[in-house]
Parts: structure tokens; C-alpha cells; sequence
């Protein structure tokens, strides 16, 4: 039968998008179960920072698998990438003016 795989070097980007993500959600695990033990407000305000890393990491890596997505005439880099790239960037930029 026949199955679609996707290249090789699409297969560990996505990897590399899941470790990333799975780094992030345990630094800012550890972050807070640390704030938490400790009482320090400061290691508590540094893991909410990271919790905006793992959303955005998450968001990074379903940006990448629909940006694996076939390309078409009216997509030439996929469909929906624009607003994914879009809602990433807008994403980012808020997070930074909230927590710095």
C-alpha cells in the first residue's frame, strides 16, 4: 500500500520543534515547583516567563507542520502559514511588552 512519508529532514525538524517544546514545559515546570518551595516571588515571576515560552514553542511547532502542508497555486508556501506566521510574530511581540 502506498503512505506518504515526509523527507527526512522535515521529520527532525519536527523533532527538533518537539524537544524544544518538551525543554521548555520542563524548565518552567521546575521553575515553578522551585518558586514554589522556596517562596521566591522572583523564581515564580521567571517560570510565568517560561510558560510564555512553552505556548509560543507550541505554537512554533504547529506552525511548522502546517507549514509542511502542499503548496497550490493560490499558496505557494502553504496554506495558512501567513496567518500562523502572523499570529506567532503578534504572540511574541505581546509577551515581551507584558513581561519586560
Amino acid at each position: 500500500h502506498d503512505h506518504h512519508h515526509p523527507p527526512k529532514h522535515l521529520k527532525e525538524g519536527e523533532n527538533i520543534f518537539k524537544l524544544g517544546l518538551a525543554a521548555d514545559i520542563a524548565l518552567a515546570t521546575g521553575k515553578a515547583f522551585t518558586g514554589y518551595l522556596s517562596g521566591s516571588t522572583a523564581i515564580i515571576a521567571d517560570a510565568a516567563h517560561s510558560i510564555s515560552d512553552v505556548v509560543l514553542s507550541g505554537i512554533a511547532l504547529l506552525s511548522f507542520k502546517v507549514a509542511k502542508a502542499p503548496r497550490d497555486k493560490e499558496h505557494p508556501y502553504g496554506p495558512l502559514i501567513c496567518i500562523y506566521t502572523l499570529l506567532l510574530l503578534s504572540l511574541i511581540i505581546s509577551t515581551k511588552l507584558l513581561f519586560y
